[in-house]
């Protein structure tokens, strides 16, 4: 539950990795936005140092790709939810960037998913039509 996510998060020194997931999951457990958005910021600050920290080609590296990923796909949410279409579309393409080169296939799916929906808030039914097309492939 999120009160014992965050007593984790706060009160026990967790390696990076093991941080992101757990802020994650806290993100995941807690709906309101104005919230969540703030241990997003947090989530995307460890995952960017810790790709800046890790090997180049080794595994906490994709580990923390994966989460930057998810963190950018966050932020699109945020503002999907404040209704700015214009930047959810720009943080989803964010993510799309990193998940796509590292076959990250349910977050790519996702991330076509969420771009649709918010082309179809602006009105421009093509563009999210195309958009859900890709999420399904």
């Amino acid at each position: 539950n999120k009160d014992s996510l965050l007593k984790i998060i706060n009160n026990y020194q967790l390696n990076d990795t093991l941080q992101c997931q757990r802020l994650s999951l806290l993100i995941e457990l807690e709906s309101d936005h104005k919230i969540w958005i703030k241990y997003n910021d947090k989530l995307t600050s460890i995952a960017s140092k810790g790709i800046n920290n890790a090997q180049k080609d080794g595994l906490e590296r994709k580990i923390f790709l994966k989460y930057l990923a998810i963190a950018y796909q966050n932020q699109g949410a945020y503002y999907n939810y404040t209704d700015d279409y214009p930047n959810a579309i720009a943080f989803y393409q964010k993510s799309l960037a990193i998940t796509i080169p590292n076959n990250f296939h349910e977050t790519t799916s996702s991330n076509y998913q969420n771009i649709g929906t918010a082309y179809d808030f602006l009105g421009n039914l093509g563009m999210a039509l195309s958009n859900f097309n890709k999420a399904l492939e």
